[in-house]
C-alpha cells in the first residue's frame, strides 16, 4: 500500500500517467514496486514504476512484469535511472545497488529507446 501523501504527489505527477515499458497514454496505468528491502516494498517514488495494467497484471500479457523476468528487470533498469546511487547505498546498505545497476545497465542501456523490442525472449 502507498502511503496517501506519496499517492497523491504521484497522481499529480505526469510521469506516472504514461506506461514507461510502452509509452502508451490514456490507459489504466498501474503503480508497481520495483523494489523490496528488507521484509517490504521500498515506499519511494524512484522505485514505483507506472505500467499499463497488461503489462503489470499476472493476467495480463505473457511479458508482463510479473510473469517476464526481462520486462521487470527493464522496469528495475529504468527506476535506477530516476535515483542517485549515492542515495541508494546510504539508505538501503545491504543491496549492492552498484552491482545491480551495471548489471542492468549493460543489459538494458543500449536497448532502452526500443521499448517494443526488447522482450522477445519473454
Amino acid at each position: 500500500m502507498i502511503p496517501v501523501k506519496l499517492r497523491n504527489e504521484m497522481s499529480e505527477d505526469d510521469y506516472y500517467q504514461v506506461c514507461c515499458i510502452t509509452g502508451k497514454i490514456n490507459v489504466k496505468i498501474d503503480w508497481h514496486h520495483t523494489w523490496t528491502y528488507g521484509k517490504g516494498n521500498i515506499q519511494e517514488a524512484w522505485a514505483i514504476m507506472p505500467v499499463w495494467y497488461k503489462k503489470h497484471n499476472w493476467f495480463g500479457d505473457k511479458d508482463s512484469v510479473h510473469n517476464c523476468k526481462e520486462t521487470m528487470e527493464y522496469v528495475q533498469y529504468l527506476s535506477l535511472q530516476r535515483v542517485e546511487l549515492k542515495y541508494l547505498e546510504r539508505n538501503f546498505p545491504k543491496k549492492n545497488w552498484r552491482q545491480l545497476k551495471k548489471y542492468l545497465t549493460n543489459k538494458y542501456g543500449e536497448k532502452s529507446e526500443n521499448k517494443g523490442g526488447i522482450f522477445n525472449n519473454c
